[in-house]
């Protein structure tokens, strides 16, 4: 098989010998490469728009599309942009072009993550690992990405068993990576989750302490933050193992005195780099905190903070946890009206939660409710 062209590449000496090559595309995508590098994506859309039904090679009309693709990605038409990569699909298998199905994949799949459509996001990033195991030879660097991707979205999906999978494959795949540290950490990200979902807080809060070293390490700014939340919640929960009762008081005091720390890092760090999911993430830290140090505390303040940055960002997942996290404080309070309010809350919670498909979150207003159901037994 020859070696295929990178679809970054918009030009070379291996296209011009094909009969239909077209110097005029040539030219035109040379222009609408550099709009996407500039972010001018409307530019280069309406560029490639106008020259589209003029005669080119197969080579061309992939990179055509795949500036269709970059194009309506930046301008967040993802409908549109779905059609271009279909279309940029079906020359990429004439051309058995799989690297650039692979990077198209990858790519779309990103968007649908940022955008919290974790099934499609999934779909895109396991379409653009099996092109990649279709090569003889690939880049294990690239492998791993995907595989912390694929495990991260099968987690969000509720899926475990093929997340712990991934995330198994993933510390296989890093043995043949020069520099695995970061990539890695993203699946063992996804591996504390996991241990901390399954009750293994001791194991997850060990992985998580791991990762807030590298992080801190790389200076990784945005992962600082939300890997010190990852703590403070883990910790959390430790402490609530032993809030059973007078002679457990201690511990679970003890326990908790690291917690505010974590809080106030990832809340200082999120305002600092302009990351409101984290900011957002750390108030609800925060209120739960408060709470576990006195039930009677009102967090609703801190809770209804968060809830205004999940609207004015549109973040459907972290709306979802600030619902979860008004069902807590309802619940605390005790009152039967309170207690009915909970109820609203949590099943309101598994509604928008389910609504993107982030079902690993819907674990948190389920238990909720099952804490209701049990004190009306």
């Amino acid at each position: 098989m020859p070696e295929e062209i990178p679809i970054e590449q918009f030009d070379s000496l291996e296209m011009h010998a094909d009969v239909d090559y077209s110097a005029t595309i040539a030219d035109i995508l040379g222009s609408a490469y550099s709009l996407i590098k500039e972010k001018r994506y409307e530019e280069a859309r309406d560029l490639i728009k106008a020259h589209a039904d003029q005669p080119m090679s197969r080579a061309q009309r992939l990179r055509v599309n795949w500036v269709r693709v970059m194009a309506e990605i930046g301008l967040q038409q993802l409908d549109e942009a779905e059609e271009a990569l279909g279309w940029m699909m079906l020359t990429a298998v004439e051309l058995e072009a799989r690297d650039a199905i692979a990077s198209a994949a990858f790519l779309f799949g990103e968007t649908m993550r940022e955008h919290q459509l974790f099934e499609s996001g999934l779909e895109y990033f396991e379409m653009a690992l099996d092109m990649l195991h279709e090569r003889e030879h690939y880049d294990h660097a690239f492998e791993l990405d995907l595989l912390a991707l694929i495990a991260s979205q099968r987690f969000m999906l509720g899926k475990y068993t093929a997340a712990e999978e991934a995330v198994r494959q993933a510390r296989e795949v890093a043995l043949h990576v020069a520099d695995p540290t970061l990539s890695l950490a993203k699946a063992d990200w996804v591996g504390a989750l996991l241990c901390r979902w399954g009750g293994r807080l001791a194991e997850a809060q060990g992985i998580a302490e791991r990762l807030y070293g590298v992080y801190k390490l790389y200076n990784s700014r945005t992962q600082i933050g939300r890997i010190s939340l990852v703590l403070a919640d883990i910790q959390m929960d430790i402490a609530a193992q032993f809030n059973q009762g007078a002679a457990l008081r201690k511990k679970y005091f003890d326990t908790l005195s690291g917690v505010s720390q974590y809080i106030l890092d990832a809340l200082t760090m999120a305002r600092e780099i302009g990351d409101p999911g984290c900011e957002g993430l750390a108030l609800l830290a925060n209120a739960r905190l408060r709470r576990a140090f006195d039930a009677s505390d009102d967090v609703l303040p801190l809770i209804a903070e968060a809830e205004q940055i999940a609207v004015e960002t549109k973040d459907a997942g972290l709306l979802g946890q600030v619902y979860t996290a008004f069902g807590d404080a309802m619940l605390a309070r005790g009152d039967d009206q309170d207690v009915q309010e909970a109820r609203t809350w949590y099943t309101e919670a598994i509604k928008r939660l389910r609504s993107t498909g982030a079902i690993a979150l819907t674990v948190w207003p389920l238990r909720g409710l099952e804490r209701l159901d049990r004190g009306n037994d």
